[in-house]
C-alpha cells in the first residue's frame, strides 16, 4: 500500500466513507478514489457535498454498483446522479461500437468491388481473422472460455451453420445491392423474428408485433424493389438476397436469445459459431455452381494486394470484434431495450458512410421503406417495454 493509499484510508475513515459492503482490497480502491474526489472535486469532513466530479472519480474506482450510501446525499440524489452517469457511459460505449459495426457493409462493398473478391470467399476470410484473433486473446485473458461441454457441441454446429449461410448471403446481398440497401434489408428481420418467435418459443402475436410484421415485409419489398417485374428481370440475385438476408438475420437474432437462455459467455459462442461457420464456408467456396464461390481449393487464398489484406483484416478486427465487443460492453450500462433501440442507428449510419465512401445513393422509394423497416423494429422494441 503506497503513501496515497494510506492518506486516502484515513481519509475514508475521518469522514466515515468505508462500506462494509465492499472488500479490503476494493476498500483501497474507494480510497483513493475518495482521494481524488477530496483533492479535484473539493470534498473535505467540513463540505459534505459529493458533486458529479467526485462520482466520476468513485465511478473510475468502478465501486459505484457496490455503493450502499453516499455521505453528503439522499439516496435519490445518489441514485439519480449514478444513474445518469452510467447511462451516459453506457450510451456513448454503445454509439462508439454501433459505428464500428455499421461500416461492416462499406468494407465489404469495398473489397468486391475495388478488389474483385468473390462474396463468399470474403466471408470465409472474415470468419478466419476472427478466430485468428479471438482464440489467442481468450487464451491468454480467460482460458476457460476456450471450453465448451460436449452437450453443446450440437448447438454450436447448427450455429457456426446458420452463421455461414447468414454471412454467405449477406455478403451478397452486398455485392448485388449495395451496402446501404443490404443494411437495411437486414433490419427487416424485426417481423422475421416475431414469426419465428411465435413458431419456436410460442410466443404471443399481440397486435403490436403483427403491425411490425406488416411494416417490415412492406418496408423490404420497397427498399428490395421487389414490387418491380424489371428488377426481377435485371437483378433477382438482389432481391433473394436482401429477402434472405432479413429471414437469416432474424434466426440469428433468435439463436443469440438461445445462447443467453443457456447462460453461454458471448464471446464463446462467437469463437465457436465463427470457427464452425469458417468450416462450412469453406465448403460452399468449393462448389463453382454457387454464386460468389472460389470454385476451388487453390481458389481460397485470394489475390489481394498488401492494402486489400489490411482491409480485411480491418473488417474482421473493427466491425466485427470491436464493435461486437463495445455493443455488448455497454450492455452492462444500459438495459437491452436500450441497446436495441440504439442499434436502429446502424442502417443510418451505413447510408451515410456509403454515400460519403462509396457514393451510393438510394431512390426516394428505398428511403421511404427504410424508415418503414425501422418503424417496425421500434415497435417491437417498444412493445417488449
Amino acid at each position: 500500500m503506497d503513501y496515497l493509499q494510506l492518506k486516502a484510508l484515513d481519509y475514508c475513515q475521518i469522514d466515515g466513507y468505508c462500506i462494509d459492503k465492499v472488500s479490503y482490497d476494493e476498500r483501497l480502491r474507494l480510497s483513493h478514489a475518495n482521494l481524488m474526489a477530496i483533492s479535484y472535486a473539493g470534498f473535505t469532513s467540513r463540505s459534505n457535498q459529493l458533486n458529479s466530479q467526485a462520482v466520476d472519480a468513485l465511478g473510475r474506482a468502478g465501486l459505484t454498483r457496490k455503493i450502499g450510501f453516499i455521505r453528503g446525499t439522499s439516496y435519490a440524489q445518489q441514485g439519480e446522479i449514478i444513474q445518469v452517469s452510467r447511462l451516459t457511459k453506457g450510451t456513448l460505449i454503445a454509439i462508439i461500437g454501433i459505428t464500428f459495426w455499421s461500416t461492416t457493409g462499406v468494407f465489404i462493398a469495398y473489397l468486391v468491388t475495388n478488389y474483385k473478391m468473390p462474396p463468399l470467399l470474403l466471408a470465409f476470410w472474415r470468419n478466419v481473422l476472427v478466430c485468428v484473433a479471438l482464440a489467442p486473446a481468450l487464451f491468454l485473458i480467460r482460458r476457460s472460455l476456450l471450453t465448451i461441454p460436449k452437450s453443446q457441441i450440437g448447438f454450436y454446429i447448427f450455429y457456426g451453420l446458420l452463421l455461414a449461410v447468414f454471412n454467405s448471403i449477406w455478403a451478397l446481398s452486398v455485392q448485388a445491392n449495395g451496402a446501404a440497401v443490404a443494411t437495411v434489408l437486414a433490419y427487416s428481420s424485426a417481423g422475421f423474428t416475431a414469426i419465428l418467435a411465435r413458431w419456436i418459443f410460442k410466443e404471443s402475436l399481440g397486435l403490436p408485433k403483427i403491425l411490425a410484421i406488416v411494416l417490415s415485409l412492406t418496408g423490404c419489398i420497397l427498399v428490395s424493389n421487389a414490387y418491380s417485374r424489371e428488377m426481377w428481370n435485371l437483378n433477382p440475385m438482389g432481391v433473394v438476397a436482401g429477402l434472405l438476408s432479413g429471414l437469416l438475420f432474424a434466426g440469428y437474432t433468435l439463436i443469440g436469445k438461445e445462447v443467453t437462455r443457456r447462460n453461454i459467455n458471448t464471446w464463446t459462442s462467437m469463437l465457436y459459431s465463427f470457427a464452425l461457420g469458417s468450416v462450412f464456408i469453406m465448403i460452399f467456396n468449393l462448389f463453382p455452381v454457387l454464386p460468389g464461390a472460389a470454385g476451388s481449393y487453390e481458389a481460397l487464398i485470394p489475390q489481394l494486394t498488401i492494402s486489400g489484406w489490411l482491409v480485411l483484416i480491418t473488417l474482421s478486427f473493427v466491425p466485427t470484434i470491436l464493435g461486437f465487443g463495445l455493443y455488448n460492453t455497454s450492455m452492462n450500462y444500459l438495459p437491452a431495450s436500450i441497446t436495441n433501440l440504439l442499434a436502429t442507428l446502424e442502417p443510418a449510419m451505413t447510408a451515410v458512410e456509403a454515400y460519403v465512401f462509396l457514393h451510393e445513393r438510394m431512390t426516394t422509394v428505398q428511403i421511404i421503406g427504410s424508415l418503414i423497416i425501422l418503424l417496425a423494429v421500434l415497435i417491437v422494441q417498444l412493445a417488449k417495454e
